[in-house]
């Protein structure tokens, strides 16, 4: 008997396999729209990932300067 250290899915080469988050987030899409007109900040932060928005959180939280997030 085999043991594998991750879930089987990991171990298909074959065709893709959708991660955590494409299988379990549904189909909601977020209440926000592009951007549609010119903005100004001091500091804009490019991705909303875990690194993007620690970022953003600790620019505003901690030296309080005026950060945007901005995703695709």
């Amino acid at each position: 008997m085999q043991h594998n250290l991750y879930s089987p899915d990991m171990y298909k080469f074959t065709q893709p396999v959708p991660s955590y988050w494409e299988a379990t987030g549904g189909d909601l899409l977020p209440h926000a729209s592009p951007l549609q007109s010119d903005a100004k900040c001091e500091v804009a932060i490019i991705g909303g990932g875990y690194t993007g928005l620690s970022a953003a959180y600790h620019l505003c939280r901690d030296h309080q300067i005026d950060a945007r997030v901005l995703e695709a």
